[in-house]
């Protein structure tokens, strides 16, 4: 019975060991088997976009495993990967043989397969609008390493440097291009734009100016060709353009209210281009003027009409003030004021303000005496005038001339009836050009009727003698004597 159990536990042994000799064969013949080394790589091929590069996933898919060991070499110098399904970013453009080794228990297999990457040109200009002449600076901002440029500025020129310059003489909107290689691989950019405008200025001509002017405006413009001018003038009038035939436009205007104004000149160039709008102060003076008459007798009121230029008395162009100044002490405020002179010679100012702009006139009025007498101090308070009727006739006609004592006129304008404190007068008639002398004319009666019979300017003098003393009146060029006459 013994016997019996010894057999059969030594046959199970036998046939665990049988199975555990086949499986170990088993397990050999496998591991001899020659390793077949693949992969897949998603994706490709492919574009650098970012600067870490164009990432790409590699897939193991060798067979007769298994494998005990792996070895990427990417070709592009970075350092080996031992990951079973690595991933890889390629930051330098080139055409790549991605390697890989694989070793099973016994043996190993290598295979490779291409990854195409790239180059991404682009770059980008410092500032893409500016005023003719522009000279732009463009920086290459490309991916993948590129060696080589192509650059197209989009007006003829082109550069091979990496950060080139290009200076735009003229105006317009350009197209511009980069073109990148690298090992043997090309990209274009994308068009970028630089905006280049037209330059303006203007100069006017008088600056500063008045009403009465016609102002001359140059304008001038780079970065031809120039579409069009456009003016505004400043006071509120629309625009004054003008087609442009060349690089200036010249236009006059003129204002008719005293103001400051702000003109200012645009230019269109070509493609929509528009220069910065250039302003320049101008201001336009009133021209103040007045008429009133030059010679007046004293004591008579004189009217003064002011007929000044630049919209003066408008309210609703802006305010405005008269200030005037008779030269004897007195002024006034309005527009058309009068005034009373006494004898004498006087400078009569006047300056009118617009919209805060001054300009002054000045005019000499001179006053005599009523029928223009002239007047010469003497003693205790007696001075002598004479008065003369009428003082331009032709040849031939008369003239009375009568002699006072200031006393007789101390207190009243008119004089009806003389003082007769003189006693002897004595007339005398001087002409300028033909040096004629009438006279003298010596007597008691305080009044003379005088003829004059050649043609000429006469300066009058009156010498009175009273029981005081010898005073001297003069006129000079008085009488103005003309034509042909009576007898």
């Amino acid at each position: 019975m013994k016997t019996f159990e010894k057999i059969r536990s030594v046959r199970k042994i036998k046939s665990s060991i049988l199975i555990f000799l086949v499986v170990m064969l088993a397990m050999v013949g496998c591991a001899t088997a020659q390793p077949i080394a693949n992969f897949t790589a998603s994706p490709t091929s492919g574009q650098i976009t970012t600067s870490t590069g164009l990432p790409v996933q590699f897939t193991d898919t060798s067979q007769n495993g298994p494998m005990v060991n792996w070895t990427w070499n990417f070709g592009d110098g970075s350092p080996l990967d031992h990951s079973i399904n690595p991933s890889h970013s390629f930051v330098i453009a080139g055409v790549f043989p991605v390697n890989l080794i694989v070793w099973n228990l016994t043996d190993f297999s290598t295979v490779s397969h291409n990854v195409t990457v790239n180059p991404l040109a682009q770059f980008t200009p410092v500032n893409p609008v500016g005023n003719a002449p522009f000279n732009v600076q463009f920086t290459d901002m490309s991916y993948g390493q590129p060696n080589i440029w192509a650059w197209a500025f989009g007006d003829g020129n082109t550069s091979t440097i990496q950060n080139p310059e290009n200076l735009y003489t003229h105006s317009g909107v350009y197209v511009v291009n980069l073109t990148v290689e690298r090992n043997l691989l090309l990209n274009k950019s994308v068009n970028t734009n630089v905006t280049v405008n037209p330059s303006a200025d203007f100069t006017i001509n008088p600056s500063p100016g008045n009403v009465s002017n016609t102002f001359q405006f140059n304008g001038t413009a780079t970065g031809s060709p120039v579409v069009k001018y456009t003016w505004f003038f400043g006071d509120g009038t629309p625009a004054f353009i003008q087609f442009a035939t060349g690089n200036q436009s010249n236009t006059t205007y003129s204002y008719t209210v005293a103001n400051t104004y702000y003109p200012n000149l645009t230019v269109l160039g070509q493609g929509g281009t528009q220069s910065t709008t250039v302003t320049k102060t101008l201001p336009v003076f009133p021209v103040a003027q007045f008429s009133a008459p030059s010679n007046t007798v004293a004591g008579r009121v004189v009217q003064f009409t002011d007929t000044s230029l630049g919209d003066i008395a408008n309210v609703n162009s802006g305010p405005m003030s008269w200030s005037w100044n008779f030269g004897d002490g007195a002024s006034s405020t309005d527009q058309n004021p009068t005034h009373i002179f006494a004898p004498g010679k006087f400078t009569v100012t006047l300056t009118v303000t617009k919209n805060g702009l001054s300009d002054t006139t000045s005019k000499i009025i001179t006053t005599d005496s009523p029928n223009l007498y002239l007047l010469r101090s003497g003693i205790n308070g007696n001075t002598y005038y004479f008065l003369a009727n009428k003082y331009g006739i032709p040849s031939g006609g008369s003239i009375r001339f009568a002699a006072y004592p200031t006393r007789s006129v101390l207190n009243t304008r008119l004089i009806t009836t003389p003082t007769t404190i003189g006693t002897t007068y004595r007339w005398d008639f001087y002409g300028a050009n033909t040096l004629t002398h009438i006279g003298p004319v010596v007597t008691t009666n305080y009044f003379i009727d005088q003829t004059f019979r050649t043609e000429d300017i006469y300066t009058v003098v009156l010498n009175v003698t009273d029981s005081r003393d010898t005073y001297t009146v003069t006129k000079p060029r008085l009488v103005v004597v003309r034509g042909t006459g009576g007898d």
